[in-house]
Order: structure tokens, then C-alpha cells, then sequence
């Protein structure tokens, strides 16, 4: 079962918890990085 994240967040704030900030990490990486080339309008600007 997914954990949502107010938990993952609550896991990582309380006790550094890295799995839980991993998890974060995956669930949002796709949409920070479509984000940064909406915003910077250039691929080779963002990191990869």
C-alpha cells in the first residue's frame, strides 16, 4: 500500500528517514524536471 505524502513527510521531518524522502524524490522528480524546461525554456539548462 502507498503511503501518501503527509506520512512520507512526516516519516522524513521527524527522524531523517531516507527511504521515505527516496520515495518523495521518485513520486515527484518526473514533474519538477518537466517544470524546470517549461520554465527555463532550455534543455541543456536543466540537469539530467
Amino acid at each position: 500500500m502507498l503511503e501518501s505524502e503527509s506520512v512520507l513527510l512526516q516519516r522524513f521531518a521527524s527522524t531523517g528517514d531516507a527511504e521515505a524522502f527516496s520515495e518523495i524524490v521518485r513520486r515527484h522528480a518526473g514533474m519538477v524536471y518537466g517544470m524546470s524546461l517549461r520554465v527555463l525554456s532550455d534543455a541543456d539548462l536543466t540537469v539530467k
